[in-house]
């Protein structure tokens, strides 16, 4: 039982982490990558997903170009800005929020408030780590 469910999920994750990064590599890592993962479906005996990565090996061999990765990372960063951007708006109203509450001198409110903050505040630091993260991608494609 535990085999045959490690048999199934090992293909399944190797194909979702390189599918997470699909739209930021170059194209012959693209290519390479969904070759690996046929390799692996065959020493498992998927067939449906060999079948599946041979699709896609095809249209990535037809379809993609460098430019047009540079494209989807492009897209990816801006796209990461703009969550940052509305991110910081968020953090900036938490914190007039906590700052009228202290002004009230309402410790409820104002425990409520810094919650709410820290809260905004950590979204804040993942927004920009997916931002880094979107830039590094393109500088890398960049070369």
């Amino acid at each position: 039982m535990k085999k045959t469910l490690l048999t199934a999920l090992v293909p399944f994750a190797l194909f979702a982490a390189s599918n997470a990064f699909a739209g930021t590599q170059n194209c012959a890592a693209k290519i390479s990558a969904i070759q690996a993962q046929i390799e692996v479906a065959k020493q498992y005996g998927n067939t449906h997903q060999i079948a599946g990565l041979q699709t896609a090996l095809a249209q990535a061999k037809a379809n993609c170009t460098d430019a047009g990765q540079a494209g989807k990372a492009e897209e990816k960063v801006r796209k990461a800005q703009e969550d940052v951007r509305k991110t910081q708006e968020d953090v900036r109203k938490a914190e007039q929020s906590l700052r009228e509450a202290q002004a009230k001198r309402d410790a409820k409110k104002i425990s409520k408030a810094q919650e709410k903050l820290n809260e905004k505040q950590f979204k804040l630091r993942e927004k920009m780590e997916d931002l880094r993260q979107a830039q590094a991608d393109l500088a890398a494609l960049k070369g």
